[in-house]
């Protein structure tokens, strides 16, 4: 005949074990989440001085009540990194920018969803449109602009200015975000119109301001 004591023994383990054990793992889920987030975090911030926009869900897109996770998982965290973008954009466009006056180079602005703005925005939504564009208006001349000569307009940087910015940002982003590199109009003082929410793509004879256009699709 069995021992009473152990058998009482047995059915706890075999009882509560299971409760504990799916306690212990949801706090170590949320645990490992959290600190994971929190690298992600910093590491931006170090890295770009700005942390990324996020969304977070737990199990499926919508449950934004991480505590509520059912085993196995998962906890989902999605990243926006169009800040950063932006913000190494700009730094790449003026460093390879001709100075001269400075004006060209403190023309290149951001718009988003087709509004001028001051600068990088203190946080981003999933469906905004970005763009950058020099407003000057002889930015296409330095951009692809040619001399009676045929020597390039600008001689003291590289033309293109704006192709070799989406260039090395598509190789260092391209997986992150979209960007495209186009020539646009910006009619009425910079007031865009057009299809698209960044401006339209300038047709033949119309006022063409390089731009790069930054999106998450």
């Amino acid at each position: 005949m069995a021992n009473p004591s152990l058998e009482a023994f047995k059915k706890i383990v075999t009882v509560d074990w299971p409760a504990h054990q799916e306690r212990e793992a949801r706090a170590h889920l949320l645990r490992v989440a959290n600190d994971g987030h929190q690298k992600v975090m910093n590491d931006a911030q170090m890295r770009s001085g700005v942390k990324p926009d996020f969304d977070a869900y737990a199990n499926t897109p919508g449950n934004a009540n991480l505590q509520s996770v059912k085993l196995p998982g998962p906890i989902v965290f999605r990243y926006r990194y169009i800040r950063e973008v932006l913000l190494e954009a700009l730094k790449q466009l003026q460093a390879a920018s001709p100075v001269g006056t400075g004006a060209y180079q403190r023309s290149h602005q951001i718009f988003i969803n087709g509004a001028l703005v001051p600068g990088v925005p203190a946080s981003v939504k999933a469906s905004d449109e970005f763009m950058i564009a020099n407003t000057r208006p002889y930015s296409r001349k330095i951009e692809l602009g040619k001399t009676k000569s045929g020597r390039n307009f600008v001689i003291s940087v590289p033309n293109r200015v704006y192709e070799r910015a989406f260039r090395r940002l598509r190789a260092k982003f391209g997986q992150l975000v979209k960007i495209e590199y186009a020539f646009v109009s910006l009619p009425g003082g910079y007031s865009l119109k057009g299809s698209r929410r960044g401006g339209k793509r300038a047709r033949s004879g119309a006022m063409a301001y390089p731009a790069l256009i930054i999106s998450l699709s």
